[in-house]
């Protein structure tokens, strides 16, 4: 049982709108584990944006932001865009109190400094990583933008948490190297989401296949759009091959890819709802993904399979999801034409990640009830390292300590 006075926070960088966004699925998937454990979730934390304050409420802000610049700590001097988010995070946590727990989202914008205030203001901080946002390609610095190399920065942010959990193995692989306690919490989808999924599913099985692959993802995203721009590409390369197959591009913002289309057997359709996307894909051949090198993990990709609809994949794309079953993926690019001409049998449905959803619900358990052992790292989900209390290097900085000794996984 969590000791009296300690309730559990978790933020919400997602918002109403955001239902279709990757984040939000996997907002849902820890905010299930967590009311189903029955772990006191007293409520969800949300920095406001700039376009939704008074230009009165802005400037507060700002110079709240100003007066949080000490223990914001953020390592480089911010530009005023970037005040105004340490402003907004120091606003968003505001109520949080020392004997409460912080489940921390450090996506991009303010809510990448919410678990360093916090931490200040003596709150136990549990990080929860879509994306090791300065590996991103393309994203810039949130507090100072024209700063291309944040990546010590953002370390020394990820260090205040006492443990982090990670959707990709790569990421937590990676962190660990770097001297941070970080932990596999692959994504599942979340019962509502996945009942659908399973209802698509059914449906699958009496539509009629065709000669269609159906390209999906949010081109607002830096490596998304790069990806697209290379997959027209390889349509349009190899058009001899791929000519009397359909491509459908869908997604936010990828109307924008319209004047890159030339080949006549590609449609860009911009943002489409559940329902035009289930029609598109209920007859589909597969679903593709492509990407240059990131971080985090693409969402869809169980998203589909559960869906019963095969996906393809670049090394990339398929990152710590290449061996599921249904993932067909590939390193050159000329394979592609072999690949969507290829036998594509229905996937099996994705295995439940349940022994790493157990060790993320007792390890915040035992962080609320105080019985949290920090130099247990991880040993229910067969992790290793070891800890000492927060996630700092008792030699400095992460980006220094390389990483820690402890027993092999």
């Amino acid at each position: 049982m969590a000791s009296r006075g300690a309730v559990l926070y978790m933020t919400t960088p997602f918002k109403e709108g955001w239902s279709s966004h990757g984040g939000h699925h996997r907002y849902q998937q820890l905010k299930e584990l967590i009311l189903d454990a029955g772990l006191p979730l007293a409520g969800e934390v949300a920095a406001p944006q700039r376009r939704e304050l008074s230009p009165a409420s802005t400037l507060q802000t700002l110079l709240s932001g100003l007066s949080h610049l000490p223990s914001a700590r953020p390592g480089r001097l911010p530009t005023p865009a970037g005040l105004f988010r340490i402003g907004a995070a120091a606003h968003a946590i505001r109520g949080l109190k020392p004997s409460d727990l912080f489940l921390w989202a450090p996506s991009y914008g303010a809510h990448a400094m919410l678990g360093r205030l916090a931490r200040g203001n003596g709150v136990r901080v549990v990080a929860l990583i879509h994306n090791i946002e300065s590996l991103v390609p393309d994203q810039p610095c949130p507090i100072r933008p024209s700063l291309r190399d944040w990546h010590d920065l953002e370390l020394a942010w990820l260090e205040d948490a006492d443990v982090i959990f990670c959707h990709s193995r790569w990421d937590q692989w990676y962190l660990r190297l770097r001297g941070l306690d970080a932990r596999p919490l692959p994504y599942f989808p979340a019962r509502p989401r996945y009942e659908s999924l399973l209802g698509f599913r059914q449906r699958r099985r009496i539509e009629q296949r065709r000669e269609r692959i159906v390209v999906l993802g949010n081109a607002h995203n830096p490596p998304t759009w790069r990806g697209m721009l290379e997959q027209l590409e390889i349509i349009r390369r190899h058009d001899d091959l791929l000519k009397d197959v359909e491509f459908h591009f869908c997604g936010a913002r990828t109307e924008d890819l319209r004047p890159h289309a030339v080949t006549p057997n590609v449609q860009v359709h911009g943002y489409v709802d559940e329902t035009v996307l289930s029609d598109q894909l209920a007859q589909a051949k597969a679903v593709w993904f492509h990407q240059p090198a990131t971080t985090g993990v693409v969402t869809r990709i169980v998203d589909m399979l559960t869906a019963g609809v095969p996906v393809l994949a670049n090394a990339f794309a398929a990152r710590a999801q290449e061996t599921l079953s249904g993932v067909h993926s590939y390193d050159l690019d000329d394979a592609v034409p072999g690949l969507i001409r290829s036998d594509l049998p229905v996937p099996d449905l994705p295995e439940r990640p349940d022994h790493f959803s157990r060790d993320f619900v007792e390890t915040v358990a035992e962080l609320l009830s105080g019985t949290f052992d920090s130099g247990r790292i991880g040993s229910r989900a067969g992790a290793a390292a070891t800890s000492r209390g927060r996630n700092r290097s008792p030699r400095g900085p992460a980006a220094r300590a390389g990483p820690r000794q402890g027993p092999r996984s």
